[in-house]
């Protein structure tokens, strides 16, 4: 796919659209058996004069394998012009629309964008969600655009796809926000970044792909944006892929990441 980026200049973004609601993007959960082909949903609501969108998909290529895209909600998008090719090694997908007469286009409520297919190819008990991807690198960039050239904010609703029924309560249904492990590949320290509703305490846990605690502990919490180091001595010895799970009350959020 040809990256034309739709990226505004950052004076567009600092001005951005306060007077427009947030575009609101939902991918749908599924409790998937083992080896099943099955499609999850891109919906979105106020969906209002939308000439541009681009974002990235972003999942967990052990627990489900890409198979394609459908079900396109608008009449000139198709796979070819508006998908990149998917880069099935780190689980993403790469999405970037933009209306060619510049009139905007309007959605109803709940409208399906578009409609990602994948196969199960986890174990019972595995999950992943399916996310837009908020990392910082240019191609991830979130971003809708208006007929008047400006940005509209976006709320985001990651969809929770599981290997037979698992019991994952995530912590954003008390309002946490938690980013990747950053480098998500790991040869020294790393850091991750969570909003947290209020002050508090989290409790973490590091586990290996085969369930074995690595390491535990707590984090204190400041109301608003934190920055948590994991050094070297929180973090495995030996290489290879781990979970690190946050844990508050009966909640629970996890990120993978990889050990050099």
């Amino acid at each position: 796919m040809r990256y034309s980026l739709l990226l505004s200049s950052l004076l567009f973004a600092f001005f951005s659209s306060f007077g427009q609601n947030p575009i609101q993007v939902e991918v749908t959960d599924y409790v998937a058996d083992p080896s099943e082909d099955f499609s999850i949903d891109i919906k979105v609501s106020d969906f209002e004069n939308v000439v541009g969108a681009q974002f990235t998909l972003k999942y967990d290529e052990e627990v489900i394998n890409y198979l394609g895209v459908d079900n396109f909600g608008i009449a000139t998008m198709n796979i070819i012009a508006n998908f990149g090719i998917p880069a099935v090694e780190n689980g993403t997908i790469s999405f970037l629309w933009f209306d060619s007469a510049a009139q905007g286009v309007t959605l109803d409520d709940e409208t399906t964008l578009f409609t990602v297919d994948f196969k199960a190819v986890g174990n019972n008990g595995e999950y992943t969600y399916v996310e837009l991807d908020t990392s910082t690198t240019i191609l991830n960039v979130i971003e809708f655009s208006n007929v008047n050239g400006e940005v509209i904010p976006v709320d985001l609703e990651s969809g929770l796809v599981s290997i037979g029924p698992v019991g994952v309560s995530d912590l954003s249904l008390m309002n946490f926000k938690i980013g990747d492990m950053s480098p998500n590949i790991v040869e020294g320290e790393s850091f991750i970044t969570i909003e947290s509703p209020a002050n508090q305490y989290l409790n973490f846990t590091i586990i290996s792909s085969t369930g074995q605690q690595i390491s535990a502990g707590q984090k204190s919490l400041f109301e608003g944006s934190n920055t948590l180091r994991f050094g070297q001595d929180e973090l495995p010895l030996q290489g290879g892929a781990y979970f690190i799970e946050f844990q508050y009350k009966d909640l629970k959020t996890v990120r993978k990441f990889i050990k050099m």
